[in-house]
């Protein structure tokens, strides 16, 4: 019996049932089981979760905490424990006596299908979920598909998935396909491309349906919901496709899901074995056209992992796939092949007639092109146009060439919904996928209502953002761009609701269909109403029109901008409604502010001027890029109707790009950008200057093109290589490649900006090139350039082909990733002789190594360390009789956002280490490069710094006087010094779990271990001490690893690099 609840547990229950989401979920966890069990006394559960466990103790508790939060409360969760190992029963036992609705069950080791089964017998529920136990369920979604089911009377819905890896969000590769809009009470004939999405976690079943009509998982198998999802589909009589996202699924860091274990043959014969079975059920209850778009998924999802791992496969491995895809290039029809796209078509061909050398070369090419290739049109038809040079592309069949539908079809994109008194202006763009819009294309635009259509007259434009979204090399759609004006008398005359649909026709080309893309920060992601007219997204229909409620706007409380101007030198926002003290006005981010230099009367209301030049470490120069926040008393500012329509904005000056863009609530959302011309913009121009700069053939200039990292400062080798040129090569112009005109280059240097045109002219004509990170596969070298590769850092971290294979990469793509980087390099830089041999086993490298010492550490011999420090400290505003402590924590692969850029790592408590340490002592905190590229900063005050965006981590070197690394390379330059330096390091284990060391740390880290903040205070706190234990520990790491870092560096690297003969060939 369940326990009497007491007055306090009847207290939370009624203020539960009163209070929101938030508020209801922080009531269940503190009332605990005696409420959960009173509420449940008699009630059967709407829903039962099915949770098969086996050893993820470190991601089960999550899991049903998503689970026990939702706001669906009248649920139960029947977790199966499958004979687990390790502490994952405990954590399941401690839920099952909090929570009421959480049982356990258990049985010997048998497999996750035979756990769901078992879970499935004990269901009381009238709806049936399955999870797996390290992924989570979104907030709502529960009760949202509980709600479509009794609204549809549908036997299940399917619901859009998120992967989760390194606590980022990624779409899957079916998302677009299945979930772009919501498809209510549909079937299996109407709607095949629901086969896409076939896993079992992402779906809610009526419990009698599964038991009546699917029955259950088989066992001792891998993909064992393959077959049950399959029967789901065909069975049903209808069957909901939700747009909304009711599942995060993991990617396991580990590699130990069934889906990570794809290059084992026993995975694979378990593959073919549901997908025969899963032949004999269609082919005895679907359609002929369900088979047909089976098969096609077959080729085009099931199979096309195995063909990436049967590159480094054995012979038994590549016989088995290729005698399966021989089935089902014979099972597959023409209906079958036009549905499957190029890549896996061409690459699946090459399989089964077992060419597994042209299966590299494809692979290589298509990955090289973001998997679409350059498309012509033949005969009425998109087809794939592959570069006749590559013995794969040559006289493939016509059939596998033709572009499919999921690559080419009607897109089309609502960016702006601008409304007036008396009409709504759109502005947005279409393009049929895949195909190059070189010129403006016959567009057409009409609002439908039920039978009711009303054609419209849009102007077309070239949008050039919109190249921008596209991000397809091959296939521009700027010119598909358009503007139209829709009166509100067209839509008064009833309630029902508008779509817009468009129509676009390119070299006699037509495809047409509704506007389902929305892009964040646009007034067509928040369409607004006014006049009585409202935009909206319809889940099914996508964007519409529809009568408002009110016929007038509530204006904003407070102030509002209503024009935003960039001019030169400064930015101006024109402001109604503001309050009396608009000085107070603010314009920055955490990095640095932007003066204000004035606030005059304008109009109705004010204009508040900005500087757009910073002041920044002593140096004053443009605005760096990144995102600024305006402040307008004391709140982000908030878009007036008028120029909330108008947004975003792309505002450009001689030194200064500005997007002006939509934030939450209608917020203001400023972000300054490199300054790049519209035909430098995204992935289709960049593809284009790739190609235009492989066929210049200009004559060679005397110069040095340097680019250090991604050009957001003048650093690292290259700097003391510009300083060293400066001194001794007047001759030899020099040039670097920056981000932004905010870069400021060394004095006689010219700066170009990267991936403009003018720095891909800069590479080609330039005779000498040094950069610290690759170009990019478009670099190809000519034979009168030397091109010197520094690298940024001692090798130290897993890189290369272990580096990739820890991240799950195939064998042929880790190939490919290594012998292009090692084509690239002409002349490689290393510290010492030993390491020439991580990059020969790395990267296959077989060319030129020039063993010299690293040019960026001849400053920390050779500078005068006491002005350094002097000049420095002045620069940041910290006293010179401070105990300086640089604090620089490497960046973790777990903390990942995207290439190059990562959350800071923040296990160091600042606020306890500077209480203990005490005003005496100022922390310097330098993030990691990656770091730098995302938001975060550390606030300042009087002890700590951050320096994360000073430019020269020399100076930072040399002014402080401890350091606390970890597993960064800056060790090996912070030794030079001979100061002492603290390692902390309390994730080791876990560090090196994800990025094994080439060698042992404990060789290469000269000074104590902390790993609590605590225990770095006491060491900070005797730093003199720790100096003295480690002084013999340093010189014998200086005498392995810095022997060639001697303050000569950079004057036998030029030695090598700038001998015209380039001996090293």
């Amino acid at each position: 019996m369940p326990a009497t609840p007491s007055l306090t547990q009847r207290a939370f229950g009624l203020a539960r049932r009163k209070a929101g989401g938030r508020v209801k979920r922080g009531v269940r966890r503190v009332a605990g089981r005696p409420l959960v069990a009173w509420e449940r006394r008699s009630l059967r559960p709407v829903l039962s979760v099915v949770m098969p466990v086996y050893n993820v103790e470190a991601f089960v508790r999550e899991t049903l905490d998503t689970v026990l939060t939702q706001s669906l409360h009248n649920l139960e969760v029947i977790a199966v424990d499958d004979g687990s190992t390790d502490g994952s029963l405990a954590i399941l036992r401690e839920f099952e006596r909090r929570d009421a609705r959480v049982r356990v069950l258990t049985q010997p080791n048998s497999g996750q299908g035979i756990a769901r089964n078992h879970g499935v017998e004990h269901a009381q529920g009238e709806f049936l979920a399955f999870i797996d136990s390290d992924d989570t369920i979104p907030p709502g979604a529960f009760e949202h598909m509980v709600d479509t089911l009794r609204r549809s009377g549908s036997d299940f819905c399917v619901g859009s998935v998120r992967r989760l890896r390194h606590s980022q969000f990624m779409r899957t590769t079916w998302q677009r396909t299945v979930h772009q809009s919501d498809r209510i009470g549909t079937t299996l004939d109407e709607f095949p491309a629901a086969m896409q999405d076939i896993i079992c976690a992402n779906r809610m079943f009526r419990t009698a349906f599964w038991r009546e009509q699917v029955g259950g998982f088989r066992g001792h198998i891998a993909y064992e919901d393959h077959v049950p999802m399959l029967t789901a589909y065909v069975r049903a009589t209808k069957f909901d496709i939700l747009s909304m996202v009711t599942y995060n699924w993991r990617i396991r860091e580990d590699h130990t899901s069934t889906g990570q274990q794809k290059a084992n043959i026993e995975n694979l014969l378990d593959r073919i074995a549901v997908k025969e079975e899963a032949h004999e059920l269609l082919k005895a209850e679907a359609s002929d056209f369900v088979y047909d778009v089976w098969v096609a998924r077959c080729l085009e999802v099931d199979f096309a992992p195995y063909a990436a791992q049967g590159l480094d496969a054995n012979e038994a491995y590549r016989n088995i796939l290729g005698a399966t895809y021989r089935t089902f290039c014979d099972r597959a029809t023409e209906r079958a092949w036009d549905l499957v796209r190029v890549y896996p078509k061409v690459r699946g061909q090459l399989v089964a007639e077992g060419r597994w050398d042209d299966v590299e070369d494809a692979t290589n090419y298509f990955l090289s092109v973001h998997q679409v290739p350059p498309t012509k049109v033949v005969d009425g038809r998109l087809v794939a146009d592959l570069p006749t040079d590559l013995p794969f592309a040559r006289e493939l069949p016509a059939h596998l060439l033709r572009m499919a539908p999921l690559e080419a079809h009607f897109e089309g994109v609502v960016q702006k919904v601008a409304l007036h008194a008396d009409r709504v202006t759109l502005t947005g763009w279409m393009r049929h996928r895949s195909l190059d819009i070189t010129e403006a294309p016959a567009l057409s635009l009409s609002l439908r209502s039920g039978d009711r259509t009303v054609d419209l007259e849009p102007e077309q434009l070239t949008i050039p953002e919109a190249e921008l979204w596209a991000q397809l090399p091959h296939a521009g759609c700027a010119r598909g761009g358009f503007r139209v004006e829709v009166p509100f008398t067209l839509l008064a005359d009833g309630s029902a609701p508008w779509h817009l649909q468009g129509s676009v026709t390119v070299d006699g080309i037509t495809s047409s269909g509704a506007f389902h893309y929305r892009i964040p920060g646009t007034s067509g992601d928040q369409p607004g109403s006014g006049g009585g007219i409202a935009g909206f997204w319809d889940p099914a229909l996508g964007f519409g029109l529809r009568a408002a409620k009110a016929a007038t706007r509530t204006p904003p409380n407070g102030a509002t901008v209503h024009a935003v101007e960039l001019g030169d030198g400064e930015l101006c926002f024109r402001v109604r409604g503001a309050g009396d003290d608009l000085t107070r006005a603010t314009l920055g981010n955490a990095r640095l502010s932007l003066a204000l230099i004035d606030v005059k009367p304008a109009d109705d209301g004010h204009a508040l001027r900005f500087e757009t030049r910073a002041s920044e470490f002593g140096a004053t120069r443009p605005a760096p890029s990144g995102d600024y926040t305006l402040t307008l008393d004391g709140r982000t500012a908030v878009a007036a109707p008028e120029l909330a329509g108008d947004l975003p904005l792309r505002l450009r000056s001689a030194h200064l790009g500005l997007d002006v863009a939509l934030g939450p609530d209608r917020t203001v959302q400023l972000s300054v950008v490199p300054p790049l011309r519209d035909d430098e913009l995204g992935k289709y121009h960049q593809f284009r200057l790739h190609a235009s700069y492989r066929s210049a053939t200009p004559a060679l200039t005397d110069s040095v093109l340097l680019a250090s990292y991604l050009g957001e400062s003048c650093t690292d080798s290259q700097l003391a290589i510009d300083r060293h040129l400066a001194a001794t090569r007047p001759d030899l112009e020099r040039v670097w490649g920056v981000r932004d005109w905010s870069v400021q280059v060394p004095d006689g240097a010219r700066a170009v900006l990267l991936d403009s045109a003018e720095w891909y002219d800069a590479v080609v004509a330039s005779r000498f090139l040094c950069r610290n990170i690759d170009f990019g596969p478009w670099l190809r070298l000519r034979p009168e350039q030397a091109y010197l590769q520094t690298f940024h850092g001692y090798p130290f971290k897993s890189m290369g082909r272990d580096f990739w294979r820890s991240k799950g990469f195939p064998p042929g793509q880790v190939r490919h990733f290594a012998s292009r980087a090692a084509g690239e390099w002409d002349l490689i830089l290393v510290p010492s002789a030993e390491c020439e041999a991580y990059y020969r086993e790395q990267y296959g490298y077989t060319g030129a190594v020039l063993a010299a010492g690293y040019p960026r550490t001849d400053p920390l011999v050779n500078s005068d360390a006491v002005q350094v420090r002097r000049d420095v400290l002045a620069r940041i505003g910290v006293p010179e009789d401070r105990t300086v402590v640089l604090y620089a924590p490497t960046f973790r692969d777990t903390l990942t956002t995207r290439v190059y850029a990562a959350r800071r790592f923040d296990d160091l408590d600042l606020d306890e280490l500077t209480r203990r340490l005490g005003p005496e002592y100022v922390v310097l905190v330098r993030g990691h490069n990656n770091n730098q590229r995302e938001a975060d900063r550390v606030g300042r005050a009087a002890t700590v710094v951050d320096v994360t965006d000073y430019p020269d981590i020399n100076d930072l070197t040399l002014a402080a006087d401890v350091a606390v690394l970890d597993y960064s390379s800056l060790r090996f330059d912070w030794a030079i010094t001979g100061k002492p330096m603290v390692f902390f390091v309390p994730d080791i284990d876990s560090y090196f779990s994800l990025r094994a060391p080439l060698f042992p740390f404990e060789e290469s880290a000269p000074g104590p271990w902390a790993r609590t903040t605590g225990e770095v205070a006491d060491l900070l706190a005797d730093h003199e001490g720790v100096a003295r234990r480690y002084a013999a520990d340093i010189a014998a790491f200086n005498e392995r690893f810095n022997r060639l870092n001697d303050g000569r560096a950079t004057e036998r690297v030029l030695a090598t690099f700038l001998d015209e003969t380039t001996p090293w060939r």
